[in-house]
């Protein structure tokens, strides 16, 4: 059982060293895949998946199927059974595609998966977000042939297809114009959060939140600044929503991978999509950036990743987060 305070890692690291691994749990498991495995680079098809239970997991097994198209840096999002990878890179680190592939998660805890054909993306994208709420998907910023400040949705239908993509709201200004990247995007009830990471343009930093009202046609209302500012930058971190708290884990505090951090810090989500203030807690106990978490109950599970040197971890680590959002 893992340690109630602070981090514990586990003894049941990742099949292979891997960074901006995509992480997601449903029903008693935990996923991981796509990615990259070194510097070469190597791109990682295949799905890990791990059984678990209070902070704790059972090991590792790789499935059957295997993703239909590489993807790193690409967006994840789930909804119910259904597992959401959109855009990413294929071919190389910086030339983007429109995959949009679906999974889904059968009973046996296999996952199939169709490369949609009738979804793809209206321009080709990495370094984005996904998030799912209600029945829609949302997709935001990223890296594009021009700089993604906007926010496009699908309404997913109840065999997992989705319908064509609307081009919602754009991002606040400056992002609008310069574009944003390598953040933090999520849902909760019924608010669509985003922040950290950096404008694409200058590759600014970011260190606020922002959040919107999600309208019952899956359209926005306007962004509003939410939270304070945190204590560090976070470009490329790993976060997890456990509870009510939103925990950010290390990343950059630049564009660089040169500037890793292993600055941790959490806010409480408010139910009007506010924001509390950030508080820095327990330090994760490597700096690196390209980690995924996923929360799961009152844990929080992170893995993967990759620091300065660049050497590429497969090690997974978990905490029991706190109601106040302290490790």
């Amino acid at each position: 059982m893992a340690n109630p305070v602070g981090w514990t890692k586990s003894g049941n690291s990742l099949p292979a060293t891997i960074s901006t691994v995509l992480v997601e749990s449903y029903g008693n498991r935990i996923y991981a895949f796509a990615g990259n495995t070194s510097s070469t680079p190597t791109f990682n098809l295949n799905i890990y998946s791990s059984q678990f239970e209070e902070g704790s997991l059972r090991g590792w097994q790789t499935a059957v199927h295997t993703l239909p198209v590489a993807a790193e840096n690409a967006a994840l999002a789930r909804k119910g059974n259904f597992l959401y990878v959109i855009g990413g890179t294929s071919a190389d680190e910086t030339t983007a595609t429109q995959n949009v592939q679906i999974g889904t998660i059968q009973v046996n805890g296999e996952i199939t998966w169709v490369n949609s054909k009738s979804a793809v993306l209206p321009t080709a994208l990495f370094l984005n977000r996904g998030a799912t709420w209600d029945n829609f998907l949302f997709v935001v910023g990223g890296n594009t042939a021009g700089d993604s400040g906007s926010v496009i949705y699908s309404k997913i239908n109840s065999d997992g297809s989705l319908t064509p993509w609307v081009t919602g709201i754009a991002l606040p200004s400056p992002l609008a114009a310069g574009g944003w990247q390598n953040g933090i995007l999520f849902a909760r009830q019924g608010y669509l959060y985003f922040g950290a990471g950096a404008e694409v343009t200058g590759n600014t930093v970011q260190t606020v939140m922002w959040s919107s009202k999600i309208n019952s046609d899956g359209s926005l209302a306007a962004w509003k600044q939410v939270g304070g500012v945190m204590s560090s930058a976070h470009f490329k971190p790993g976060w997890a929503v456990v509870g009510n708290n939103l925990v950010i884990v290390a990343g950059s505090t630049s564009s660089s991978r040169a500037n890793v951090t292993n600055v941790v810090e959490s806010a409480q989500l408010m139910p009007d999509g506010g924001l509390g203030a950030f508080s820095a807690t327990t330090a994760y106990p490597i700096s690196a950036w390209g980690m995924a978490g996923v929360g799961v109950g009152d844990y929080m599970f992170m893995m993967g990743g990759v620091n300065n040197t660049p050497t590429y971890y497969s090690d997974v680590y978990s905490a029991k987060v706190q109601s106040n959002g302290v490790i």
